[in-house]
């Protein structure tokens, strides 16, 4: 099975999208609360040590022995969590993106913070990276 790293971004799949947008955002929190809003699920990726208490009361959906990986929704999101994002952004091991289908894909988390994330069964799916510092908003469609 063949896999594809897309440069620059904290996933691998076994299938490339069939689309790709970019663009910039100068509010890139209100866009992750805008797909929030619209049911996507904001998937975040952060390591198992040191545990942070701003993340406990979210639902864990993937776990190894290194990484946690956690699902929040318009519900669970707050303005804190999105100073926690921006926060930890660069942070080794620490990623985030948004996802409108979490039921089918498969997540296999890395075992070290120099490893990606592998996701595949992506089939009818989209998924959203924001970068908070550059403003950059990718988006990756799945047919």
């Amino acid at each position: 099975m063949k896999e594809y790293a897309f440069e620059n971004l904290p996933f691998i799949s076994n299938n490339p999208p069939n689309r790709i947008k970019e663009y910039q955002s100068e509010i890139p929190l209100e866009i992750i609360s805008e797909y929030l809003n619209n049911d996507y699920q904001l998937i975040l990726q952060t390591p198992v040590f040191p545990s942070r208490r701003k993340l406990h009361h979210l639902e864990v959906i993937e776990k190894n022995q290194f990484f946690n990986l956690i699902r929040v929704d318009k519900l669970t999101f707050n303005m804190q969590l999105g100073k926690f994002i921006e926060e930890n952004e660069y942070v080794n091991g620490f990623n985030f993106f948004l996802m409108k289908d979490v039921t089918y894909p498969v997540f296999q988390l890395p075992l070290s913070s120099r490893d990606t994330i592998k996701i595949t069964n992506l089939t009818n799916n989209h998924l959203v990276f924001v970068q908070i510092e550059s403003y950059d908003v990718k988006e990756y469609f799945w047919n």
